[in-house]
């Protein structure tokens, strides 16, 4: 089984997000994917998916999360929330070092990959 160090999703995103999948019934899970970023820039996507039984599923409550394996690698933590009509999402890298920028003369924050 897949464990990241913290996943939080508040009550209120989750009502949402339970909402959603009962509308689309094609889809059984939520799937956290890691987008490839740039040195302690982080970025997750989340999509409605379909698991099969040879992914990995970590239960949630009543729902099941599919975690991209590069979470693990690359973020401490996640916090869902629901605001304003849309899903909000913070994430906590684990700090790396800057070594796969192509311009690492300007530092992380130069960084063009």
């Amino acid at each position: 089984m897949i464990i990241i160090a913290n996943i939080d999703i508040d009550e209120k995103a989750f009502d949402e997000l339970k909402k959603l999948l009962s509308l689309h019934k094609e889809y059984n899970c939520v799937r956290f994917s890691y987008v490839n970023s740039c040195c302690s820039k982080a970025t997750i996507d989340i999509i409605l998916d379909e698991y099969f039984d040879k992914e990995k599923v970590i239960p949630y409550k009543d729902m099941m999360l599919l975690i991209d394996d590069q979470i693990n690698i690359n973020i401490k933590s996640i916090q869902l929330i629901y605001s304003n009509n849309s899903f909000q999402i913070k994430c906590e890298p684990i700090k790396k070092a800057c070594t796969s920028c192509s311009n690492k003369t300007s530092g992380c924050n130069g960084c063009h990959k």
